[in-house]
């Protein structure tokens, strides 16, 4: 059983390892939360700057997950109403 420092170490590393992977080059799971354009964290803080005149883009307010819905078509295609 973990005590309450070591949970709180491990939470902390895999946040830690969840944002580098969110902010590689090749990452694109994420996207703009007003305009819905794909990227990692990097390239989006650069978007709401350049492209929505946020003073400082923050990961809660203007990135959100990217929902990929051609999965859901595909199986709603078969299903009859």
């Amino acid at each position: 059983m973990w005590n309450a420092r070591d949970a709180e170490t491990i939470r902390a590393r895999l946040t830690e390892e969840e944002e580098l992977r969110r902010a590689a080059a090749d990452y694109e799971g994420l996207a703009c939360a007003r305009c819905f354009k794909p990227g990692n964290t990097v390239t989006l803080r650069r978007h709401l700057i350049k492209e929505h005149g946020v003073a400082k883009p923050d990961v809660k307010d203007g990135i959100v997950m990217k929902i990929d819905f051609s999965a859901f078509r595909v199986q709603r295609k078969g299903r009859t109403p």
